[in-house]
């Protein structure tokens, strides 16, 4: 899956409650919008991709906690 909704670990009590095939919605904090319907591609969890999100691909991400979503 290509697509993830992430958050830093501080988020993840929530996170890992989001279950397979669960529908989702993103809500961006910078510019206030609301994107969905999503839906969980995978169970939350932290580090699905260790690497996203940072600068050049070579830094652990900052939003470890995160959801592959279709």
């Amino acid at each position: 899956f290509s697509y993830f909704i992430r958050l830093p670990s501080v988020h993840y009590s929530y996170v890992r409650n989001v279950k397979l095939g669960m529908p989702l919605f993103l809500f961006n904090y910078s510019d206030r919008k609301l994107h969905g319907i999503f839906e969980a591609a995978s169970p939350g969890e932290m580090y699905i991709d260790s690497y996203a999100w940072s600068n050049d691909g070579s830094l652990r991400t900052a939003f470890p906690a995160q959801v592959s979503i279709y």
